[in-house]
């Protein structure tokens, strides 16, 4: 499975499939200049017709629109919130929790890379690796040898080079992170924000 984001903003954007059907938004309030704590709130978008994204079709860049959602009666069901706090833990809260950073996530901070390792609900461990590119996800804790990407991410393009098309950064999705699909989509969108804060990547 792939989801693309199909604004600049990681925090105020629709991920849309392969096939440019939406599957996820996320809405951020206030600024991100403001002094007070802001909230992301991460919902699954389900239901309508899939038919009316068919396979031959491709999601592009600059699909902005959000008028399908609505046309097409899509509902968006809240899944999780991520509290960000620029001088206490952030907090997430999901399934009824909340829970700080620091206890979610175990993060250790090597030469070439941060990692991020967290519990998932079927038990497993999962590490996100952060570099100066986006993120991406192994499974097993930090050190797992060899290391298994389930969930690669990649970089914005856009489209100088000849035969290249622009898009906004992607995720490539194995089929067993489908049914933890909300709680990495979570983490991701924290990890790749603190990402792209070290490294002052904007999208």
């Amino acid at each position: 499975m792939e989801l693309h984001f199909v604004r600049p903003d990681l925090l105020n954007t629709v991920f849309r499939d392969e096939h440019g059907r939406p599957r996820y938004r996320t809405e951020t309030n206030g600024t991100a200049f403001g002094f007070s704590e802001r909230t992301t709130t991460i919902s699954r978008i389900v239901g309508g017709d899939p038919s009316l994204y068919p396979d031959t079709e491709r999601v592009t860049a600059d699909d902005k629109s959000d008028t399908d959602i609505f046309i097409n009666g899509l509902e968006e069901q809240p899944v999780s919130q991520i509290v960000w706090r620029r001088v206490a833990q952030s907090i997430f809260k999901y399934d009824g929790k909340e829970v700080k950073v620091k206890d979610l996530f175990q993060s250790q901070t090597g030469v070439k890379a941060k990692k991020h390792t967290f519990t998932a609900s079927n038990g497993q461990m999962y590490t996100w690796v952060a570099t100066a590119h986006p993120c991406w996800l192994e499974k097993g804790p930090s050190g797992t040898t060899p290391p298994v990407k389930i969930v690669e991410g990649k970089g914005r393009s856009h489209g100088i080079r000849p035969g290249k098309e622009a898009h906004y950064p992607w995720l490539k999705v194995s089929e067993e992170c489908l049914p933890i699909l909300d709680e990495i989509l979570m983490t991701f969108v924290w990890a790749e924000r603190r990402r792209a804060e070290d490294y002052n990547d904007e999208y």
